[in-house]
This record gives C-alpha cells, sequence and structure tokens, in this order.
C-alpha cells in the first residue's frame, strides 16, 4: 500500500492469501534451481548457503551463488 503498487479496496485481500501462502519452499532449501528437492546441508553447501545471503555482493551475486550451490554443490552431496 505504501508503495502505491496495491489499491486500497485489494489490501485485506492480497494480505490474508500472502500470509496463507507456504509453498513451494515445503520441499526443500533449492526448490527455485534445477535442485528442487536439494538441501544445503552438507559440509560444503551450508557454508556456502550462508555466503549466499550477503548483501556486500554485487547485483546478482547472491543469486548467482546460490544456484551454483543448489545446482552444482548440492546434487554432490558436499
Amino acid at each position: 500500500m505504501k508503495r502505491g503498487w496495491l489499491l486500497p479496496q485489494d489490501e485485506h485481500d492480497v494480505v490474508a492469501k500472502a500470509k496463507a501462502f507456504t509453498g513451494p519452499w515445503t520441499q526443500a532449501t533449492c526448490y527455485d534451481t534445477a535442485s528442487a528437492t536439494g538441501n544445503e546441508n552438507g559440509p560444503v553447501s551450508s557454508v556456502v548457503s550462508g555466503l549466499s545471503y550477503d548483501p556486500n555482493l554485487p547485483l546478482g551475486g547472491e543469486a548467482a551463488v546460490r544456484d551454483l550451490n543448489c545446482n552444482a554443490v548440492v546434487p554432490l552431496g558436499l
């Protein structure tokens, strides 16, 4: 509402739907990549996972690190 992206008459409906939304994040931590069932809980992937949420990375850097982790490191069981 504050940013003008939402009509006032739609606020309650949209907010209720957003709060009720739970998926697709229920299957794994790599839900948005080619490794939809992969979890970043290996000895290497868990460390890289923490690094992928660094706001100091350049634009797109977080996504690139996360995609590399989920698509290359996680499938190797690392």
